[in-house]
């Protein structure tokens, strides 16, 4: 991860993304390609490789995404800030909502109840576009108000843990802290510092994630125990660790993602064949995001396959087909990935 102040794009940020959305798509497959049974049991959770994906996959998405919004907060006014992410984000979450809904419509409801129907499955479509949403915005309010103020989102951190929650606000608490990370290291320039020390980082960060793996329990899921350090109005001390080590483990392994990748890429090729297919799965890691989440889920294509690694293989190949094709019609671009 280097910067990204000029016309082309950083190849080690796609080759990241593009190798975490293949590990999107294996959790994935890990957990609704065994049997109904399985899923319904919650079994995935104890699966080794699951666990180990599922421990920082998404906090390296949100360390990505706001390493890459400290630029966007340098470059660029407030108001061309708001309308970007709508349109970025926005705009295909009320998108890929919209072919949701028509999927459950239903021709007994009144007009209001269609509208109120269709509103509600945009608060639960593409979960991680609105934890985007939310994290930019929230990280450019601070920077307006608070001038970056570090233990003003500290205290502010603390306090979500309070709140209850809905709508996934559970990701979001979760998250918010991982963007928050990746803007502040871009702020204060700790890409350099590590690659300064990359070995003992690695080693470092390698030897403490695993331990954590161990100390990794079901409980420690955010999607099983949730952020609400409040139980019936009662301080639950038990809760709030688990918050913290959640987010402390998600960093560990970004961390140790970040340096095993830039290790890796001083001894390979960059211009060779695997580097370029992985960077142009992460310039397609959005559009594979939203198809595997809604389009498999609601045709049930990829319910059809039980065997993990078909799965795995024709969820990607579609995936990546549809946003190969979106990209290049620029209306269905726009509408669907936001015009990126």
């Amino acid at each position: 991860m280097v910067d990204t102040t000029g016309p082309t794009r950083n190849p080690v940020i796609d080759i990241a993304k593009g190798i975490a959305i293949l590990l999107v798509l294996v959790g994935h497959a890990i957990q609704f390609a065994s049997g109904d049974s399985y899923q319904q049991a919650g079994l995935f959770y104890d699966n080794l490789l699951f666990k180990v994906i599922y421990m920082f996959h998404m906090p390296l998405f949100m360390v990505i995404s706001g390493y890459l919004f400290y630029n966007t907060v340098q470059k660029k006014s407030v108001k061309r800030i708001v309308l970007d992410k709508c349109r970025q984000l926005l705009l295909p979450i009320f998108s890929f909502a919209l072919v949701v809904w028509l999927f459950k419509f239903h021709p007994e409801y009144s007009f209001f109840d269609q509208i109120r129907n269709y509103l509600s499955v945009t608060r639960f479509t593409l979960w991680f576009l609105w934890a985007l949403l939310y994290s930019s915005l929230g990280v450019l309010i601070g920077n307006k108000l608070f001038r970056d103020n570090i233990w003003i989102w500290a205290v502010l951190i603390l306090a979500s843990f309070f709140t209850p929650d809905k709508w996934y606000s559970e990701m979001y608490k979760f998250l918010f802290p991982c963007f928050l990370f990746g803007y502040y290291a871009h702020k204060h320039d700790l890409v350099t510092m590590l690659k300064d020390n990359l070995p003992v980082v690695a080693i470092v960060s390698g030897v403490l994630f695993i331990a954590c793996v161990f100390l990794y329990s079901t409980e420690t899921y955010v999607y099983l125990s949730g952020c609400n350090v409040l139980r019936d109005g009662v301080f639950v001390p038990r809760q709030l660790g688990i918050d913290i080590f959640r987010i402390v483990v998600g960093l560990l392994g970004t961390v140790l993602f970040v340096s095993l990748l830039l290790l890796l890429y001083t001894v390979v090729q960059p211009d060779g064949k695997v580097s370029k297919s992985l960077g142009s799965i992460g310039v397609c890691s959005m559009g594979i995001y939203c198809f595997q989440d809604y389009l498999f889920n609601y045709i049930g294509i990829g319910s059809l396959l039980h065997n993990r690694l078909l799965r795995f293989v024709a969820v990607f190949a579609v995936s990546f087909g549809l946003t190969l094709a979106v990209k290049r019609v620029k209306i269905l671009n726009m509408i669907f990935l936001g015009g990126r």
